[in-house]
């Protein structure tokens, strides 16, 4: 698609200078156990500091007793769920470094975790990863080589180092490196559930534009608290979990996914507690919330007394995204919540991906009632929303809502393929397709990424195709 017209937005390193003046003691992130205790918490200033540090013995030559890791290069970061990965995320960005966000693999589990932490290393060209004490790679990694020896690939050989042993003061230097708004911020993978997981490649830039249109779609501000559980090395979770937070000078209290999956329901109790404004989360999340919360609430006895004092009465915005939504599971939130202060209509449906670093429009409200059958076959055919809700023939859409497209100049269309009459031409030719019909999903915006790293055919497809010859301006 064509490209916009470039405006200039603060990058994510300039907030985070301007909150360092604006409130440097304010908490930005807060870490959570599996009871609610909190683990860690890191103000302004403290991760202004502690990434400072980072970032500059990740520059320094080894001679000096640094890490010798250059401008531009690609370092994995590989944690468990902890404010670690956030503070070497950031620290990553100001040394001019490009950050390989990735699910830390452990022995024993899924094997599929295992190849896909291969195949992001081979793709990326990493030699090093960036890690904690907590994950004890040394161990980890022993036994998952052991693992390996069978397989058709090789266990990756880079160099761990531990982030969390550099220390920071008052008297830590300040990182002072030059980064230019194109230069690569890190490299998002996408999940590869259905082929080799590609890197798709964000800039500053890209950051930038998408955080600010986050925070303005989103109405966040220096009062916003977010409260989320979403995993670290996540799009969803990275940039609109906890960037956001910082990009609006608010702040944010975090567990593990793993926490709230042994305890779904503490998402709503830390909520309470922090007086969130705003979370994030799939569609499962919603439901599966509301079942656990009744089951483990089901009485009024003294021992589940704090179901009484819950107040989420100042949530603003709780985003469903990243699978298909469903009114049942939405319905079901409201249901349960609404007697602990939840407003409705602050479950917000929308639509993201990493190509176009993360957001793309929420504020969903539109309901449709289709024809499953006929949907199948490409057809739309609407039906009355009074119809049989046991109709197995009945599919029941929830809208994203609509991109801020003129204050972000972001560019949606509906696209399919023409026929092609020549036979000897085996270019693919695509056109604008009219109301009600069904085609790709085309979206186009400074969010739009560079494309896929080191995958040119890939990023030819997928970023840089084109309506084909004879389409008006108007739809290009």
């Amino acid at each position: 698609m064509a490209s916009t017209t470039t405006k200039t937005y603060d990058t994510l390193l300039e907030r985070l200078d301007k909150w360092c003046q604006t409130h440097p003691n304010k908490a930005l992130y807060t870490f959570i156990d599996d009871h609610g205790r909190e683990l860690l918490k890191m103000s302004y200033a403290d991760i202004d500091r502690k990434t400072s540090a980072i970032a500059n013995v990740m520059r320094k030559s080894k001679s000096d007793g640094g890490w010798g890791i250059a401008a531009k290069d690609r370092v994995l970061l590989v944690y468990p769920p902890s404010l670690d990965f956030i503070v070497a995320y950031i620290a990553c960005l100001r040394a001019g470094v490009v950050a390989v966000p990735v699910f830390p693999p452990h022995p024993g589990k899924l094997r599929k975790d295992l190849q896909h932490f291969v195949s992001i290393h081979e793709s990326s060209g990493a030699t090093v990863a960036l890690t904690n004490n907590m994950y004890s790679f040394a161990k980890k990694v022993s036994s998952i080589k052991t693992m390996f020896s069978k397989e058709k690939k090789k266990w990756p050989d880079v160099e761990w180092i531990l982030t969390d042993n550099v220390k920071a003061d008052e008297h830590t230097t300040k990182a002072e490196f030059l980064i230019e708004p194109t230069d690569l911020a890190f490299l998002q993978y996408t999940s590869g559930s259905t082929s080799e997981p590609k890197g798709v490649m964000i800039t500053h830039n890209n950051l930038a534009h998408n955080l600010t249109m986050i925070t303005t779609a989103l109405k966040a501000g220096m009062d916003t608290v977010v409260c989320a559980w979403l995993p670290q090395y996540h799009d969803m979770g990275l940039i609109g979990s906890y960037l956001g937070a910082l990009y609006c000078g608010g702040s944010g209290a975090y567990m593990s996914p793993l926490t709230f999956i042994k305890n779904p329901s503490l998402w709503m109790e830390m909520s309470s507690k922090y007086k969130a404004t705003h979370t994030q989360a799939p569609n499962f999340a919603y439901k599966l919330t509301a079942r656990k919360f009744k089951a483990k609430y089901s009485d009024a006895s003294s021992k589940n007394k704090k179901a009484i004092d819950l107040d989420l009465s100042s949530m603003r915005h709780m985003f469903n995204a990243a699978e298909p939504i469903t009114l049942e599971s939405i319905n079901m939130f409201y249901d349960t919540f609404s007697p602990y202060g939840l407003k409705k209509d602050v479950i917000v449906p929308g639509y993201g991906l990493a190509e176009h670093t993360v957001y793309v429009c929420d504020a969903g409200k539109q309901i449709l009632s289709l024809d499953k059958t006929l949907l199948k076959q490409n057809k739309v055919v609407l039906l009355d929303d009074s119809d049989d809700n046991d109709n197995d023939n009945k599919k029941v859409l929830v809208g994203c809502g609509i991109p801020l497209k003129d204050e972000f100049q972001v560019d949606v269309k509906i696209v399919g393929k023409m026929k092609n009459d020549n036979d000897d031409d085996d270019e693919v030719l695509y056109e604008s397709l009219n109301e009600d019909a069904i085609g790709e999903v085309w979206i186009n915006s400074q969010s739009k990424a560079q494309g896929y790293f080191g995958k040119e055919e890939a990023t030819n497809n997928a970023f840089l195709a084109r309506l084909s010859k004879g389409a008006s301006d108007e739809d290009e």
